[in-house]
């Protein structure tokens, strides 16, 4: 799946909020454009914006054509979006962290239970909101120069049997504070990504952020590890961090034609 385009001011097939860049405020309170200038934190700040409202974008065109590949109507569709713009952008990431592995499963079950016991589409998006409070489900990225890709396996649903598509990253750096076991590294930001071996994909995962899940994290929460991670989806890196700084000169060219009209 390629990268989402952009439109003429940069952003609309982003998502709607990507129109608003990052802000800060001021001694007063007042909430002032950032991006100008050269302040490193300021330029952190607006490439974590971008990065996360892509990855926001990105989790939901796979929520849609999941649902669209298990028949929900396209007004049951819009019926889920409205809900879901009732939630937070961290939030909503963590509603939509169904893995490749889960997804199908889930919204083919849930559209079983809509026709049965004819219940609102919009309560997919609270049964998802509470599976995620309740697991502690994130999503984070894990940085590869493999082409790690999905496998097919049985699993058993009710008295039958299907293949479904499985989706895993193994780890594979021994952790002496595991009683060396390999495991898989991963980050919860834009400035994190492991990038030492010069990754080409990246690869969002869904973890939980409970104690004993077997997902470890650091005193910044800033990197985890894991034995295994489970994909959501694999992005060229590459393709990424020419979307952010592209996006970030393009809002940075605009602001200064707009200061200078």
């Amino acid at each position: 799946m390629p990268l989402l385009g952009r439109g003429d001011s940069g952003f609309e097939s982003l998502h709607p909020d990507m129109e608003k860049m990052p802000t800060f405020s001021n001694n007063e309170g007042e909430k002032e454009p950032i991006l100008i200038g050269t302040n490193k934190e300021e330029m952190l700040s607006a490439q974590e914006f971008i990065f996360k409202s892509f990855i926001e974008s990105r989790l939901y065109l796979l929520f849609e054509e999941g649902l669209k590949n298990n028949n929900y109507s396209p007004e049951e569709i819009d019926e889920i979006s409205e809900r879901l713009n009732d939630f937070s952008v961290d939030e909503k990431k963590r509603i939509l962290s169904l893995t490749h592995e889960s997804k199908n499963r889930v919204l083919r079950t849930f559209k079983e239970r809509m026709e049965k016991q004819h219940i609102p589409a919009k309560d997919l998006v609270d049964t998802l909101k509470r599976l995620s409070d309740q697991f502690g489900f994130q999503v984070a990225y894990h940085c590869s120069n493999e082409n790690i890709t999905a496998s097919q396996k049985k699993e058993f649903t009710g008295q039958t049997v299907e293949w479904v598509d499985s989706w895993k990253i193994s780890g594979t750096e021994m952790d002496h504070r595991f009683d060396d076991k390999k495991m898989a590294y991963f980050s919860f930001d834009y400035e994190h990504l492991y990038r030492v071996k010069n990754p080409r994909y990246l690869y969002l995962v869904r973890v939980r952020d409970q104690k004993d899940t077997g997902f470890h994290t650091d005193i910044g929460n800033n990197w985890g590890t894991a034995q295994g991670l489970d994909v959501i989806d694999q992005i060229d890196l590459k393709e990424v961090d020419q979307f952010v700084d592209s996006t970030l000169e393009e809002y940075k060219e605009n602001h200064i034609k707009k200061d200078a009209a």
